[in-house]
């Protein structure tokens, strides 16, 4: 994996046309699957610069994929999640459950209790809440109570949920 990460910096850094996005996305994730060691840092950092130049290019799940890998790695890069958060806010609409739940819980891990971010996915997840299953839905909420963040209508939507497919769902 390691000599992978140094033949892909050069083309990440270069902003090489056939790197997307999405590619960027998905080479993230691969690193943060396997759990990457500090070999991937530089790789990482350039993911990053690229990223946030292309996030209006990405779509949620792009967005969701690239944002988890570098809350997996425990990597902390401010401008990805900020540029990141500009893109949410804007399309939250096309966020699917697993994806609010994902985009939540790599702010919370991070620490980040981005205002807007969580304002928007708590408005979208309340709109969603009998959609969600029930392993998303506990992620979603210990994202928002990891960051300290109440949105009352989604808190009560989300106990009322829990009620509800605890008792006659």
């Amino acid at each position: 994996f390691e000599v992978c990460a140094n033949h892909i910096l050069p083309l990440v850094a270069a902003d090489h046309p056939a790197v997307t996005p999405k590619h960027l996305a998905l080479v993230a994730n691969a690193y943060a699957q396997a759990q990457a060691g500090p070999y991937v840092l530089p790789l990482m950092q350039e993911i990053g610069k690229s990223a946030c130049a292309n996030m209006s290019a990405s779509n949620h799940q792009d967005v969701a994929l690239l944002l988890n890998a570098y809350a997996k790695l425990s990597i902390p890069n401010e401008d990805v999640y900020d540029a990141a958060a500009l893109e949410i806010v804007k399309h939250i609409d096309t966020y699917n459950v697993q994806d609010l739940a994902n985009v939540a819980h790599a702010f919370a891990k991070q620490g980040l209790p981005h205002a807007a971010v969580f304002e928007s996915v708590a408005g979208m997840s309340t709109r969603l809440m009998d959609k969600f299953k029930p392993m998303h839905l506990g992620i979603l909420v210990h994202a928002f109570a990891k960051v300290r963040v109440r949105q009352q209508a989604f808190i009560e939507s989300a106990r009322d949920e829990v009620i509800y497919r605890g008792t006659i769902g």
